[in-house]
């Protein structure tokens, strides 16, 4: 008789009782994306992000050349006479950053983001990151952030 009552609960177990669900909560992964970018500037992005999750380097380097790595600025004294240009992806002063931009390495994107992420964080550390990276201060500029999707828990922590 107990096998029998045994083999009942069983069979009542499995047909009427409903397994018990972990509770699953909903987990979002920060994300930044730029809206309409090219190839070469999602790839920058990705790196960026990837590599420090940190949406200030992002959005001032994107400030700083569109986050394209041929864009060149040049400096004028007021006579119109060029005393150095801006390169690359982060605006590499030819002045004080011709070693590496006269490198090989410079032509390589994700060297060059390296070398561009370690300039940043230098600057950061100095307390000279305003006067390094002009974008740094207009990073949060509208003319900056209508270009990115940012993830709304992103979007919090940084403003």
């Amino acid at each position: 008789m107990t096998n029998i009552n045994t083999i009942i609960l069983l069979i009542y177990l499995i047909l009427y009782q409903k397994p018990i669900q972990p509770e699953v909560q909903a987990v979002s992964t920060p994300y930044i994306q730029l809206i309409d970018g090219n190839e070469e500037q999602n790839k920058a992005v990705d790196y960026l992000w990837t590599k420090t999750h940190n949406i200030d380097i992002i959005l001032t380097f994107y400030g700083e050349s569109y986050l394209k790595g041929d864009v060149v600025h040049y400096n004028k004294l007021k006579d119109g006479t060029i005393w150095s240009k801006d390169i690359g992806y982060c605006q590499l002063n030819s002045k004080y950053h011709s070693k590496f931009i006269n490198s090989p390495d410079f032509q390589d994107i994700y060297k060059q983001l390296d070398y561009c992420i370690d300039v940043y964080t230098k600057a950061i550390e100095r307390g000279t990151i305003h006067t390094t990276f002009y974008a740094y201060d207009h990073r949060f500029e509208k003319r900056i952030t209508q270009h990115f999707m940012i993830s709304p828990e992103l979007d919090k922590s940084v403003r």
